[in-house]
């Protein structure tokens, strides 16, 4: 798994969106002939639904819990049953007033429980990650 990590971390670093690694992602597994996990299934339709919206207006828009369960691979029924736990992980909570998630909150909070992957959502820009960090001094020292 630190392979893929690490090719991923150096196509994003080239300037590959993460929509373009998606499609790629897609298309090795159409190619393939691998099947795609459920909660895969449901991200890649809330991305394909939501695109367009994201697209034209570029900001926060609030969603119900509906779609942050989706955008989560996770079904209404799951990700209420896991609530609680997402909840003590420091999941961001709904709109007091509407009861509306910010879907780019939820999906910051997500992106960020992966430093290795995206370390410009968990650092400054002048700080190293420090496993980084690590595995260059042990990669030295190994020759």
């Amino acid at each position: 798994m630190f392979v893929i990590a690490a090719v991923v971390r150096e196509l994003m670093a080239a300037g590959v969106t993460g929509d373009a690694l998606v499609e790629a992602i897609e298309r090795i597994e159409t190619a393939s002939g691998m099947d795609r996990s459920a909660g895969a299934k449901r991200q890649a339709a809330y991305r394909e639904r939501h695109k367009a919206s994201r697209d034209v207006t570029g900001d926060a828009s609030p969603s119900s819990p509906a779609l942050v369960a989706e955008l989560l691979g996770l079904s209404l029924t799951e990700f209420k049953a896991r609530l609680e736990a997402l909840r003590a992980r420091k999941c961001p909570d709904p709109d007091p007033t509407t009861g509306l998630y910010c879907i780019e909150a939820v999906d910051r909070w997500r992106l960020r429980r992966h430093p290795t992957l995206f370390p410009e959502l968990t650092s400054a820009q002048a700080a190293a990650h420090a496993g980084a960090v690590f595995d260059e001094r042990m990669r030295a020292l190994d020759g």
